[in-house]
């Protein structure tokens, strides 16, 4: 996973939390709504239309619909912006996150 993250170009304290897990183990114990989001959108599985609902449903931000659909993995940093800031907690949003989404799929998650 360590690689992964590296590759992808995660920050020293995404790499730092994520210590020896796994890829299926961080995104089940992640509470970090933008973390989840940003790993989420660099992955095979990556999908503007999810996240458009995803933006739409949970934190009513009408704007980032649009560019979610035209922008993946550009909407998602910003929904996971926007979402940082909405009313509900990052424990509930990262929650309704893994709903959402399925675990990202990566060629090498090593």
């Amino acid at each position: 996973m360590q690689k992964l993250l590296e590759r992808l170009g995660a920050c020293a304290e995404a790499r730092e939390w994520v210590g020896d897990r796994t890829l299926e183990q961080a995104w089940a114990e992640c509470e970090r709504p933008d973390w989840l989001l940003w790993l989420h959108a660099r992955s095979k599985s990556a999908d503007g239309h999810a996240y458009a609902v995803l933006t739409a449903e949970k934190w009513e931000a009408s704007f980032w619909i649009v560019a979610a659909v035209m922008f993946p993995v550009d909407a998602a940093a910003t929904a996971a912006r926007h979402a940082r800031h909405a009313a509900s907690s990052d424990r509930q949003q990262c929650d309704d996150i893994r709903a959402a989404l399925c675990c990202p799929v990566f060629e090498d998650n090593k």
